[in-house]
């Protein structure tokens, strides 16, 4: 399980992994960017992507947005870097 914090104004790049991932968002509002859709993540929201489904985020509120995520099977660093 990792604890993660996008800061206003940044983003987390689009991406693909082999990993399963599920996720809570414990403050902040996030815009998860799905490959054909956006959808809205506020406080008490979870998410789930499957295995080498597309997705990324972006913060476009005013306050850090911080949440928990776990990956299945899990790994020590991300593939990507953020912005």
């Amino acid at each position: 399980m990792t604890y993660w914090r996008i800061d206003p104004g940044k983003t987390l790049p689009p991406h693909r992994h082999q990993n399963e991932q599920i996720g809570y968002v414990i403050h902040g509002e996030l815009t998860a960017i799905l490959e054909t859709s956006e959808v809205p993540l506020r406080p008490g929201d979870s998410y789930a992507f499957l295995s080498q489904e597309y997705h990324g985020a972006e913060n476009r509120g005013d306050r850090p947005a911080v949440g928990i995520g776990v990956l299945s099977p899990p790994r020590s660093e991300p593939e990507w870097g953020t912005d």
